[in-house]
């Protein structure tokens, strides 16, 4: 993005020097494609977009497609916003709070910490539970008569996420993130390949693409729909 350009769209974006908010030592290392992968890693779960053909469907194809695209515009919008803050008052601030405290003072690092452990807090907790669930399919498809439970399995993640966390920063996981977002390339390539095969096997005159249900279940179902693509 061109900076004086930049300063025009987003006038709050004072781009100075590139001075680290800590210290220079904790300035990226990592390339262009790093990102990327950490990005899908983060962002682009099977856990976050295997909703969203339930979310059209409450929708409607025109429904749910237009909510979706508005929702790519918002988050394009806010990624564009976060961008030309990244450089405030002429310092690099690598971490959201020491941003939020060069805006917004003491009381905007103290804010965007305590929600950031909020947010930390929940989605460990859904991540430990999920792939928890997640490890013990696969423990009871190959051992059906195993007596492991849920709770040796959230365990054994937990103790796998605690190993990770001593990494110095993110740049460490760069390895896993790649397989990570593999993994979920090839997720999506299955998942639509069987979609497309069962599509075609079926009949096609008893598809329905209406909605099912009375006015409010059709209701409730489309906030709900609303909810998830905001989420994604």
């Amino acid at each position: 993005m061109d900076v004086e350009a930049g300063k025009r769209v987003f006038p709050l974006a004072a781009v100075g020097p590139k001075q680290d908010s800590i210290t220079q030592a904790h300035v990226g290392k990592g390339e262009w494609y790093h990102a990327g992968y950490h990005l899908a890693t983060t962002i682009a779960t099977p856990a976050a977009y295997a909703p969203l053909p339930w979310a059209f469907a409450m929708l409607t194809w025109p429904g749910g497609i237009i909510a979706f695209v508005i929702g790519v515009v918002i988050t394009w919008y806010n990624s564009l916003l976060l961008a030309s803050l990244h450089e405030y008052g002429g310092t690099r601030h690598t971490r959201y709070k020491d941003l939020a405290g060069a805006i917004l003072g003491r009381w905007g690092l103290f804010s965007t910490v305590f929600f950031q452990q909020v947010a930390s807090l929940g989605n460990n907790i859904t991540i430990q539970i999920v792939a928890g669930q997640a490890i013990k399919a696969i423990y009871k498809a190959y051992v059906p008569a195993g007596s492991m439970t849920l709770q040796h399995f959230i365990v054994i993640f937990g103790a796998a996420q605690l190993l990770l966390s001593q990494l110095p920063n993110i740049h460490a996981l760069r390895g896993l993130n790649m397989a990570s977002t593999l993994a979920t390339l090839c997720f999506a390539t299955l998942v639509t390949a069987m979609s497309i095969i069962t599509g075609r096997g079926m009949d096609r005159s008893a598809v329905s693409y209406g909605l099912e249900g009375d006015r409010q279940a059709v209701l409730m179902s489309a906030f709900a729909a609303l909810g998830t693509i905001a989420f994604r």
